[in-house]
């Protein structure tokens, strides 16, 4: 039997994007192959994550190189509609940290 391997994006690479990030690498069904975060240092996050992953400095450039099955959205809270709309319509699952979304209406929306 062989396994498939499901490949994650990660949006926001600060300490809970890491986190995220050794916990995927972790399991032996998934990997993540691309971040963004508007703020990247792509030398230092590169010593930290290697050369197997993409970085990108926005969520939309990640979107028009890669397709991940799903994207992992650790950003300030602020920013989670807009990427996980913005995943949604790119085909990929989301996980969002929380507070899922600001107001009613757009985790209605999403």
């Amino acid at each position: 039997m062989v396994m498939e391997i499901f490949n994650a994006g990660i949006i926001g690479c600060g300490k809970m994007g890491m986190q995220h990030m050794k916990v995927i690498n972790a399991s032996k069904r998934a990997k993540v192959i691309a971040i963004a975060d508007p703020r990247l240092n792509s030398a230092e996050i590169r010593q930290i994550v290697g050369k197997s992953v993409e970085t990108y400095d926005s969520a939309e450039h990640l979107f028009s190189k890669v397709r991940p099955d799903a994207v992992h959205i650790v950003t300030p809270p602020e920013t989670h509609y807009a990427y996980a709309k913005l995943a949604l319509e790119n085909g990929a699952h989301v996980y969002i940290e929380k507070p899922f979304a600001s107001r009613t209406s757009e985790a209605e929306d999403l």
